[in-house]
Formats: structure tokens, C-alpha cells, sequence
């Protein structure tokens, strides 16, 4: 945590305005240090890292290449690039070594409506269910018959 915060002033909904100092830099803290706020809880740089390392060896690469970011906090100014520090981590402690490409954050052009979007998107969709008995014939494997 930085020890010097610019005031800033916002205004609210109703018309009321306040005074945020490290109040904008604390609440994204939580991602990453959730101990700080008495949160037993894994920080975001540990889960994306364990999320790429239980994937196929194979894809590593791939999967630090395409972190995509979206909601409110995704667009704070240096929080990708606080992600990516904090994913370097847990990779230094494993590997003792860059992993080869760096990881690539980046924010997702709808940025906080990404959600909003994807959610549309699928509500308008012809085929997005398929029968359990689907599942049961293919696994996991469905989706590209859907979806592709």
C-alpha cells in the first residue's frame, strides 16, 4: 500500500458528494491481500496461478497470454498490472524463473457491462442447453458441439 493518496471528490446519485482518499486503493486491496481486512481467503494472484497450473502443461503459455479482466475494480489505473505481479509470485517460488511468455493482463473493452453483455448474449442464444443424457454420452467434450 502506497502511503499517499490524492483526495478526490465524488458525487453520488443523489447528488451528494464525498471525499474518497485510500478508500479507492484499500477496496481493491482485498483481491490481493484479503488478511489485511481479517479474510481467510485466497489472493487473486494465487488462484489465477493454481487455475493455469492444474491445466495441461501444454496450454500454460496460452492461458498466461489470455487474462482477461472485467468488471468495476478491472478498470482501476494498475490493477492488471498488480495482477501480474502477484501471479509472478507464486511462478518465482515454483520455478525460480519468468515464465516464458509474461503473463498478459489485459482489461476487457466493455470493462464493468462485460457481464452485462456476456449475460445477454447467452439469454439470446438458440442452443446453449444440452440433456444431461448429452453429458453423460460425451463429458465435458459438449461444449464444442454447441458452442463451435
Amino acid at each position: 500500500l502506497t502511503s499517499h493518496f490524492e483526495p478526490m471528490e465524488v458525487e453520488l446519485s443523489d447528488g451528494s458528494k464525498i471525499n474518497l482518499t485510500n478508500e479507492c486503493q484499500l477496496v481493491p486491496e482485498l483481491y490481493f491481500d484479503p488478511t489485511l481486512f481479517g479474510i481467510k481467503a485466497t489472493p487473486l494472484g494465487q488462484l489465477v496461478f493454481d487455475v493455469v497450473e492444474n491445466c495441461n502443461l501444454q496450454i500454460h503459455a496460452e492461458l498466461y497470454r489470455g487474462i482477461v479482466l472485467c468488471g468495476g475494480h478491472a478498470s482501476l489505473p494498475g490493477f492488471g498490472d498488480r495482477l501480474q505481479q502477484e501471479i509472478l509470485k507464486p511462478y518465482h517460488a515454483l520455478y525460480n524463473r519468468n515464465p516464458n511468455p509474461l503473463p498478459r493482463i489485459q482489461v476487457h473493452p466493455l470493462g464493468s457491462n462485460a457481464a452485462w453483455c456476456g449475460a445477454a448474449q447467452l439469454a439470446n442464444a438458440e442452443t446453449v442447453w444440452a440433456p444431461i443424457t448429452d453429458y453423460d454420452e460425451f463429458g465435458p467434450d459438449l461444449i464444442h458441439r454447441y458452442c463451435y
